[in-house]
């Protein structure tokens, strides 16, 4: 909703193009602290943390609808962002420690696209709405509505199967190093040890966590400013109306979305970095594109093949840096 959104969020809380990249700049980086979050799921679960996580990118979404000025605004969108990045990874851990190596992509897959049907909502009624100076407000608010709903329906989520095996684990490694000493004083350093485990468990990846660190890095760098500000160009450069760009969306969105399925089921079959090379030249390849287009039939075009990259680079990157890591 940032994203499709932009200009009239800009107007309506008084952001300059100077500043808007600020704004968004900070905002994102509340990926940061979702990093602690999928600590504590490591140590927690992944059911309650899947909780929590809807929970508070519930409150933050409705916070934003009521923003005053654009400290509020980026205050509660910084929150937002860090709920939903750990509710994004969490979500895909869970399906990783759920299903097997020849069938995650997929399933992956399978999931993203289903994500991709709320956006598309979301876009459906920006379209009528976003004209409003309150239009943005207003689906903000609306956003609010599935996200409690979703937040009931999770009360009864079964935990992962996976984190359940290595608890159990755990915990008989605990009682055998531990029966001579019942009851046991646990200290804060104790604690933060225990909390940042993970942290230690991945000894020897190193290397590993480092490149694929670079590469999320390059994409987040070089990839995420020219995808957020797309459709500010389409309705500031090529004066694109509210509802062209909802019919741009859509439309291309529906072609788009079988990428998702289609990213994961040849990563299942051909290997995840072929596959991960080529979609990424057509990300960056395309995005070049739409920036250079006279904003006819080939911005439209390479806006459709640059969507359907970017959601099968979300489902590879996902898949690729999960698996090699314990």
């Amino acid at each position: 909703l940032k994203s499709v959104g932009v200009e009239q969020i800009q107007r309506s809380l008084s952001i300059s193009d100077a500043s808007i990249s600020y704004v968004i700049g900070i905002v994102r980086l509340g990926v940061l602290l979702a990093i602690f979050l999928n600590l504590a799921a490591d140590r927690l679960g992944r059911k309650p943390l899947l909780l929590i996580t809807i929970c508070g990118f519930a409150v933050m979404t409705a916070l934003t609808a009521f923003s005053m000025n654009v400290y509020w605004f980026t205050i509660a969108q910084f929150f937002a962002k860090m709920f939903i990045h750990a509710e994004y990874l969490l979500s895909n851990i869970s399906i990783l420690e759920e299903f097997d190596t020849g069938t995650r992509g997929w399933a992956l897959g399978a999931v993203s696209a289903l994500c991709v049907v709320g956006s598309g909502l979301c876009i459906i009624l920006y379209g009528p709405l976003g004209g409003y100076p309150y239009g943005w407000r207003i689906l903000y608010g609306i956003g609010v509505v599935p996200l409690i709903v979703l937040a009931y329906l999770r009360r009864n989520l079964p935990e992962s199967r996976l984190f359940r095996s290595t608890q159990v684990e755990r915990g008989r490694n605990y009682e055998e190093t531990h029966d001579d000493n019942p009851v046991e004083h646990v200290t804060c350093c104790q604690r933060l040890e225990r909390y940042f485990r993970p942290l230690k468990e991945i000894q020897g990846h190193y290397t590993l966590l480092f490149k694929a660190s670079m590469l999320l890095f390059v994409y987040g760098f070089c990839g995420y400013p020219g995808q957020f500000f797309m459709f500010k160009v389409l309705q500031e450069r090529y004066k694109y109306s509210t509802l062209e760009v909802t019919a741009i969306t859509v439309g291309g969105g529906l072609v788009s979305i079988f990428a998702y399925v289609s990213a994961g089921k040849l990563s299942d079959r051909y290997g995840r970095r072929p596959i991960l090379s080529v979609v990424y030249f057509l990300f960056f390849a395309f995005l070049i594109t739409f920036y250079n287009s006279d904003g006819g039939f080939f911005t439209v075009a390479s806006w459709v093949i640059f969507a359907a990259s970017m959601f099968g680079l979300d489902v590879l990157n996902s898949t690729l840096v999960s698996e090699i890591f314990p």
